[in-house]
């Protein structure tokens, strides 16, 4: 979606406009609209794809508001496999499933400074499991409390906002090939 904008304009100035869940929480709190913003909606797909559940209608979970909640709770405690879908955990590979959920929660990250480009996704995806060093941080995703540091300065403590749609079944290997396609195909030339 920020393809869709010069480069030089980074806010947006009318309404909020894009599928609701897929926004990245700076975009709708502050029309603040960057390539980071469609990161965001990535790591979204991602945890859509692994889970089988969308985010805006998710109820795995009484004590998480949303699925992004979900996957990251889960993976704080070592229990990311969780989050997979039934139908896909019969044919994935635990380690590249636990790789993609963590790429997944590095995309949505509250602060689109911590979230990594399309490029350095690329890069993730081509490592063995376990190779990753970087750690996520929480989520933007709806009613949570997140800092963030508003364009233009200041800091304010606000609400993100998340939600998606139903993905199919798949195996490991179309996930990663999905996956991979749509990273490469998002990075810039």
């Amino acid at each position: 979606m920020a393809r869709l904008y010069p480069e030089d304009k980074t806010h947006v100035s009318s309404s909020v406009a894009g599928t609701n869940g897929y926004m990245a929480p700076e975009y709708v709190m502050y029309g603040h609209l960057s390539m980071k913003a469609d990161v965001f909606s990535f790591g979204v797909v991602v945890l859509e794809l692994i889970s089988g559940q969308k985010n805006s209608t998710f109820n795995g979970d009484p004590d998480s508001r949303c699925l992004l909640e979900w996957a990251y709770r889960l993976y704080k405690k070592g229990r990311s496999w969780e989050i997979t879908d039934p139908a896909l955990a019969q044919s994935a590979i635990p380690d590249e499933i636990a790789m993609y959920i963590q790429i997944g929660l590095l995309c949505i990250q509250s602060d689109p400074r911590l979230r990594p480009t399309m490029q350095q996704v690329v890069v993730m995806l081509s490592k063995s499991p376990g190779s990753l060093d970087r750690e996520p941080t929480r989520p933007g995703y709806p009613g949570s409390r997140i800092r963030s540091h508003r364009p233009g300065g200041g800091t304010s403590h606000t609400a993100g906002t998340s939600g998606a749609s139903n993905p199919s079944t798949f195996s490991s290997s179309s996930i990663s090939n999905t996956v991979s396609a749509t990273a490469s195909s998002s990075a810039p030339t």
